[in-house]
């Protein structure tokens, strides 16, 4: 699989954590944590500015799946029509698109949780695959919602991407 990521990388660093099968990473963040970690892994990272050649680069790397973790970037539909894109979303879609989608959905105390989503070339507008609704009334403040928030993303995250993967190679692998 391939991820795209962005500043902190998080997320991508749970995954190669659990030694998910991450066969190179791009980001537009030239400055983010996670580039080091994934060079000592030998893993390649593309630092990109534009979409503009990106669909032939995604051509030479043998994947199934892209993950975009915080990439904060609408992919082109030259992009979304030609691979299977998984947006993970920190808020209940279709509320909150977007950036400060957490932010809203904390301060409105509605629409709070992850979804997990296929990208197409509209903005946290594909498919639904998964929403994991949660509860931020009892957090005493926004540190402690992300951090619920966080902690959910880490804990579900992988059991979905897997599960999707595996759907993949499923239809792959049969006569239909």
């Amino acid at each position: 699989m391939i991820i795209f990521f962005g500043e902190n990388g998080s997320n991508a660093m749970n995954l190669l954590y659990l030694n998910f099968p991450i066969k190179a990473a791009f980001t537009n963040k030239k400055n983010s944590k996670l580039i080091p970690i994934l060079k000592a892994l030998k893993i390649p990272v593309f630092i990109i500015d534009s979409f503009e050649g990106l669909k032939e680069k995604l051509e030479t790397i043998d994947h199934k799946l892209i993950i975009s973790m915080g990439f904060l970037k609408i992919f082109p539909k030259e992009i979304t029509d030609n691979f299977n894109i998984i947006n993970m979303h920190p808020s209940i879609l279709p509320e909150y698109k977007g950036l400060n989608a957490f932010e809203l959905s904390y301060k409105n105390k509605k629409a709070m949780g992850i979804t997990y989503h296929w990208v197409n070339e509209k903005l946290d507008s594909g498919e639904i695959i998964e929403q994991i609704k949660l509860n931020y009334n009892n957090c005493k403040n926004i540190e402690t919602a992300k951090l619920l928030l966080k902690y959910n993303e880490y804990k579900y995250t992988p059991i979905i991407i897997y599960r999707e993967y595996r759907k993949i190679l499923k239809r792959e692998n049969s006569c239909n």
